[in-house]
């Protein structure tokens, strides 16, 4: 797995990608920017990523972070 190291944050709480101060689902500020891997949820009912990642909103994941 090839690690990336961006200026895009990832929550480290729930590894969705962040634009601003706080994650807009879980509240945290906890970020990280180094992160491997991208998972987009269109569909979280239907998606079985969604669902081994345990995802309940539709988004752009990080499959890790750092």
């Amino acid at each position: 797995m090839i690690r990336m190291a961006r200026k895009d944050k990832v929550c480290r709480s729930c590894r969705v990608f962040v634009e601003k101060d706080t994650c807009p689902l879980c509240g945290g500020t906890d970020f990280g920017t180094t992160w491997a891997g991208v998972a987009i949820v269109l569909d979280q009912t239907k998606s079985e990523v969604a669902k081994k990642m345990e995802v309940s909103v539709a988004g752009k994941y990080a499959l890790k972070v750092r």
